[in-house]
C-alpha cells in the first residue's frame, strides 16, 4: 500500500502514488474524493499543518475552519456546529486535553481525531472522548478514510461504537491491543 504523508505544509507521496492528493497528475481514483459537504474544525498551533490539512481536506470536498490555539478552538466550538474535530494535544492557551473535556461535556456526539507528535500520550485519550489517534506527520490516505468514516457515522452508530469501547476499557488487554492497532 502506498504511503502518503503531510510534511511541512505540503503533501508528499512515494512514486507509486503519482501525486494522488496533490492535484497534479490524474485525479484520485478512490471513492474518498466524494463526500457530502461536511464542516471540520482543525485545531493545531502549527500553521503548516493547518494549511496542509486544509488543502488535502478541501480537495476531498470538506469545508474546514482553522484554529491556531486551544482558546480559539474552544471559541469556534461554541460559535459553530461541526461534523468532526481534528485536534492537536500540545496547544497554547488551552491544551488539547482540555478541549477534549469541553467536547465531552458540551458536544459529546462530536467525533474527534487527535493528531499529535506525542503518540505515546494517546492511550489515556481513549477514555476522554477521542475517536481516533494519528501520529504526525499523518498518512493522508488513512486520515481521509477516518474523516469520511467518522463524519458520516450516524448518532446511533457512534453511540454503539463508543459504548463498546467503554465496555472494553476496563481491561488493559483491549486498550493495549487498540494502541498497537492505531500505531
Amino acid at each position: 500500500m502506498a504511503r502518503t504523508r503531510l510534511y511541512s505544509g505540503h503533501v508528499e507521496t512515494n512514486p507509486s502514488t503519482q501525486n494522488q492528493f496533490t492535484g497534479s497528475g490524474s485525479e484520485p481514483t478512490s471513492d474518498l474524493s466524494f463526500s457530502m459537504t461536511r464542516r471540520l474544525l482543525i485545531v493545531d498551533d502549527d500553521p503548516s499543518v493547518r494549511e496542509a490539512l486544509k488543502s488535502v481536506l478541501g480537495e476531498a470536498g470538506y469545508e474546514t475552519v482553522m484554529a491556531a490555539d486551544g482558546r480559539q478552538g474552544a471559541h469556534e466550538l461554541e460559535r459553530q456546529v461541526f461534523d468532526l474535530l481534528i485536534l492537536d494535544l500540545d496547544l497554547p492557551e488551552i491544551s488539547g486535553w482540555d478541549i477534549l473535556d469541553i467536547v465531552t461535556a458540551r458536544r459529546p456526539t462530536l467525533p474527534v481525531i487527535v493528531l499529535t507528535g506525542y503518540f505515546d500520550q494517546c492511550v489515556p485519550g481513549a477514555l476522554q472522548g477521542a475517536d481516533a489517534f494519528i501520529e504526525k506527520p499523518p498518512d493522508v490516505t488513512r486520515l481521509l478514510k477516518l474523516v469520511e468514516s467518522l463524519s458520516s457515522e450516524t448518532l446511533e452508530q457512534r453511540r454503539l461504537r463508543r459504548s463498546k469501547e467503554m465496555a472494553t476499557a476496563g481491561s488493559t488487554i483491549p486498550i493495549e491491543q487498540s494502541y498497537r492497532r492505531v500505531r
